[in-house]
């Protein structure tokens, strides 16, 4: 399943995204204790799903560009999937195309975007504008604040684990963390 949705273009894992987000949204915008009509619901998920979509795309395809040049060559589908699983696995690809696209991916956990304090910052941002809410009259968005410190907490020990990997993978390919 996931070599499959790996497979997939950006720009359909951002529609599958965008979907998802939207079908939430919709479904959310129902459940408040002023129920938006399923008109209003439909064009608010479509809305919420189009942005979003668009949004997780285009970081998506980022992703796939710095995946698929390395040293000026192109790398194929194959081998950008060998790329994930050495990130994943944490082992030193015999291909040198493979392995240095897996040293720079491993290289990207450790820039600053990808660090502990962007994700405590998200955290603090959205659950703090969800808290806002809830005190605003809303009492339903303390769902929302309890699932932004439960997803922060499930994002900083996921990122934890992709940074031991990355680093796993840095010293197996005799590179140093930057």
């Amino acid at each position: 399943m996931r070599d499959r949705l790996l497979r997939m273009p950006a720009w359909g894992r951002g529609v599958l995204a965008g979907v998802l987000f939207g079908g939430c949204m919709a479904g959310w915008s129902r459940l408040s204790s002023d129920p938006a009509p399923w008109g209003v619901s439909a064009v608010i998920g479509l809305l919420a799903g189009v942005a979003f979509g668009l949004i997780m795309g285009v970081l998506m395809a980022q992703e796939e560009r710095r995946l698929s040049q390395v040293g000026g060559r192109p790398l194929d589908e194959d081998q950008r999937l060998a790329v994930r699983r050495a990130l994943v696995h944490g082992h030193r690809p015999e291909d040198p195309l493979v392995r240095e696209a897996a040293v720079n991916l491993a290289r990207s956990q450790f820039r600053r975007a990808n660090s502990p304090l962007a994700v405590v910052g998200l955290v603090v941002v959205a659950g703090g504008l969800a808290a806002w809410l809830a005190l605003t009259g809303e009492p339903l968005w303390w769902l929302g604040v309890a699932f932004w410190i439960g997803l922060g907490a499930v994002m900083l020990r996921a990122q934890h684990r992709a940074r031991q990997r990355a680093h796993r993978l840095l010293r197996a390919a005799g590179s140093v963390p930057a």
